[in-house]
């Protein structure tokens, strides 16, 4: 059949023309480029025009794929796939494109992608506290209740400065590239799972997993329900809370500004509920493996203070390295065993599923301080203690520098059962149990059972135990300065506080601090 010859309109007054950019659509067919009208090309790759718009006028496209080599076709991808030809008839033979250097829209964009990096560099962040080793992300700190809030607030910082104002997509584009998070991943998510979902885990794998989780939970219920009919029994879930920031205050002037941590460590008794709250800010103390070690004893010497008939006390936990799989905590509890004569028993949760009774403490306490402000880390302290009433309040102790304990080099250098390549690792223990005898046992399944600790304790150690820090911590300069000029937004009986915390800038005291405003 005889085709149509097809005419296209050449526009002689392209000068004139408002149209900065023209698109040439194009199909590969039998190795040659087959031109085609917009609609076909779109339905063909199920695209639509903005989409089409913002790879040409935001990405280069003469840039070489990083899976191509020399020798590879440019117009394949690496799955042997043919690419999609654009062109951009920004040329000067079709007179169209020729608007101002600093107008055109790549320069715009230039422009407002700069001005939202400023802008997210200027907000306070903080790491991970639970995925520090599986992400790089850097997240907000957490007064933001959206990604809206947090695009209007640029918007109206934009404004006031006469910045051009980026679109939403282009912010939420930047904001992704900066590798920026907006809340902090939940810690209870298991990867395994996931992965078992996308079918990357072999089944023999994920069944092992699932059985491992229901069993370390069925032996949790069932210390619960020995420590309820036995009081000389007793067991404990322990966990820290994800990072607060203080002040927390809704002024604007705060969202620039980076903030004391505060951090809090909570106890739940299985056997009454009682629940137990350690709060100690950054000026204090740090999340080194001798400061969970410092709270485990004090724990440890409460009980024994308060129920002199106990002799076997649990403490179930996740797995965390260096909060409670670590040899400073277990040497801790090994010297605490060995003064008291009470035995103690670390269990520890699966990977990924380490929901637990201190769990529901931790989301009561920060229902309670949900929008509420708070402006030293004694106001924490009180909303915890506010936070229940039955079967009766929270406890809540805070802790200065003077309370943590050095206990580095200690009766054993690893609590790794194996030296060897191919011997297990530490993240396999599943239980550890300490003697008066000076002995650590451990599990690497809770129906194991079990077995002494292959390495040699040292003797003679402890003899002198140290504090962890001499003075208080120094924070950095920069935090000190902004939360200098965040006093201004506080009530004059707060400041006090403010002006106390070292910072690196000057360590000879607030008398002679020429930092303080």
């Amino acid at each position: 059949e005889k085709q149509k010859p097809v005419f296209r309109r050449n526009d002689t007054e392209a000068e004139n023309s408002r149209k900065q950019n023209s698109f040439k659509y194009f199909l590969k067919v039998a190795g040659a480029k087959v031109r085609v009208c917009k609609k076909m090309f779109e339905n063909t790759f199920c695209i639509g025009e903005r989409s089409i718009r913002d790879w040409v006028l935001n990405c280069p496209l003469d840039l070489p794929s990083q899976h191509q080599n020399e020798n590879s076709d440019p117009n394949q991808n690496e799955l042997g796939q043919e690419q999609v030809n654009i062109e951009n008839a920004n040329t000067e033979e079709t007179g169209q494109g020729k608007a101002n250097d600093e107008l055109t829209p790549d320069k715009v964009d230039d422009g407002k992608r700069a001005s939202v990096r400023q802008f997210l560099d200027s907000l306070p962040k903080m790491e991970s506290h639970y995925c520090r080793a599986s992400t790089s992300l850097q997240y907000l700190e957490p007064m933001w209740e959206s990604k809206a809030q947090l695009y209007r607030e640029y918007r109206d910082c934009s404004e006031k400065n006469n910045v051009a104002v980026a679109s939403w997509s282009l912010f939420y584009r930047v904001f992704k590239v900066m590798k920026i998070g907006f809340f902090l991943p939940k810690k209870d998510q298991c990867e395994l799972c996931i992965k078992q979902k996308l079918g990357k885990v072999e089944d023999h794998v994920y069944l092992l997993h699932q059985q491992r989780k229901e069993r370390s939970r069925k032996e949790k219920e069932d210390d619960k329900k020995k420590a309820i009919e036995n009081t000389g029994f007793v067991a404990f879930v322990v966990d820290v809370q994800k990072v607060f920031t203080c002040p927390n205050i809704k002024a604007s002037c705060a969202y620039y500004k980076t903030k004391l941590k505060v951090h809090n460590w909570s106890v739940f008794n299985l056997a009454t509920s009682d629940v137990l709250c350690y709060v100690w800010h950054e000026g204090n103390g740090d999340l080194d493996s001798s400061v969970f070690a410092s709270m485990v004893v004090r724990l440890l010497k409460r009980e024994v203070s308060t129920n002199p008939n106990v002799k076997e006390i649990v403490l179930w936990s996740d797995g965390c390295t260096y909060q409670n799989r670590c040899e400073n905590v277990s040497n801790a509890i090994l010297h605490f065993c060995i003064d008291t004569g009470v035995t103690v028993i670390q269990k520890f949760l699966e990977v990924g599923h380490t929901q637990m009774e201190v769990d529901s403490v931790h989301s009561t306490i920060e229902r309670k301080i949900k929008n509420r402000e708070h402006y030293v880390p004694g106001d924490f302290l009180r909303a915890i203690k506010e936070a229940r009433i039955n079967p009766k309040p929270y406890s809540a102790e805070s802790l200065s520098y003077k309370d943590f304990t050095d206990y580095a080099g200690g009766y054993f250098t690893s609590i790794r059962p194996g030296n060897k390549k191919g011997d297990p690792f530490v993240t396999d223990l599943r239980a550890l149990l300490y003697s008066p005898q000076g002995h650590i046992k451990y599990k690497l399944n809770l129906d194991d059972a079990w077995t002494e600790l292959p390495r040699r304790p040292r003797a003679n150690v402890y003899k002198d135990l140290q504090p962890l820090y001499k003075e208080p911590l120094v924070i950095t300069d920069r935090k000190f300065k902004d939360l200098q000029e965040m006093k201004s937004v506080l009530e004059p009986d707060y400041h006090n506080f403010y002006n106390e915390l070292r910072h690196v800038g000057c360590k000879s005291g607030i008398e002679k601090c020429s930092h303080i405003i």
